[in-house]
């Protein structure tokens, strides 16, 4: 037996209780096997209902139907017609009998009987009925809380003031002039000129794997500073911090003010590593930290 017909013979209850088991067993871990079954299943209802609507349908054609007026139809004519409508009822109930016959039990019994449909059922509607008028709401709004600002522009201006611009000149100076400049002589020329957009696509371009990538973390914080996007200046300050490559004394100054423009969101960041610098005397950057203490301060 086909796969489809066996599955059509589950469906409808014609297999032994033998072959169910078997079958049933069979599609437990077979996902589309189970999609098949449960499509024969749909298949299966809807045909049930299709047909019987169908024959609803013919059931009332037959009892509204008049004869056409001043038509005289010969017995044996008529005789013939109600006996064709006869044959075809007992053909489509013995269509209906075959899809739906009784088998010693085996089979899914759930799905052998169709949905009733059930006609909308409408109440007349009652003139003297007063109307009601629905009441309308207009939803509010909680209050939006004003959020606290992540920039302030004393602190910025404080910050683009002390900010150690690199000298983009030490960059651009070649060895030999006659040979191309590399990415940080250009990013370094980019800088000069103010073209920060293209300084910062020739910078990120840079691997790090790249024997240039700590120096152009330093290049690029300070475009994204110049671009007044502090905290991606932060990030690359950090992650030049990361190597042992440079000195964090080379640095620090310049990812401190990144935090002080960002000092709503960074006041902790900031804090921290000011307090670190004032505390060594040794730090480059040791004299304009106590200064900033003093401001901050006030």
């Amino acid at each position: 037996m086909e796969i489809q017909d066996t599955i059509d013979a589950y469906v409808r209850g014609h297999l032994d209780p033998a072959e169910k088991a078997d079958f049933e067993a069979a599609f437990q871990n077979d996902p589309d096997l189970v999609k098949a079954v449960e499509q024969a299943r749909l298949d299966f209802n809807i045909a049930n209902v299709l047909i019987e609507d169908e024959v609803r349908g013919w059931m009332q054609e037959w009892e509204t139907e008049t004869p056409a007026p001043q038509k005289t139809i010969p017995p044996a004519r008529t005789g013939w017609k109600w006996l064709g409508g006869a044959v075809l009822i007992l053909f489509v109930g013995g269509a209906i009998w075959f899809i739906n016959r009784p088998d010693s039990g085996a089979g899914d019994d759930s799905f052998h009987t169709p949905p009733k449909i059930v006609p909308p059922t409408t109440r007349p509607i009652d003139p003297n009925r007063p109307v009601v008028q629905q009441e309308t709401t207009t939803p509010t709004t909680a209050p939006v809380k004003p959020e606290l600002p992540v920039t302030n522009p004393r602190y910025i201006a404080k910050a683009e003031k002390e900010f150690a611009a690199i000298e983009s000149d030490s960059y651009m100076r070649s060895t030999d002039p006659g040979q191309p400049k590399n990415t940080l002589q250009q990013a370094a020329e980019f800088i000069r000129k103010k073209d920060y957009s293209d300084a910062s696509n020739l910078l990120r371009a840079l691997s790090a794997t790249d024997p240039d990538y700590i120096s152009a973390q330093i290049l690029l914080g300070e475009v994204y500073f110049r671009q007044k996007k502090f905290a991606a200046a932060e990030q690359a300050y950090t992650r030049a911090l990361r190597s042992d490559k440079v000195s964090d004394d080379a640095v620090e100054w310049n990812l401190l003010m990144s935090y002080l423009a960002q000092y709503a969101v960074k006041k902790g960041n900031f804090d921290l590593l000011l307090n670190k610098i004032a505390a060594d005397p040794d730090h480059p950057d040791y004299k304009q930290a106590l200064e900033l203490q003093k401001t901050i301060k006030k």
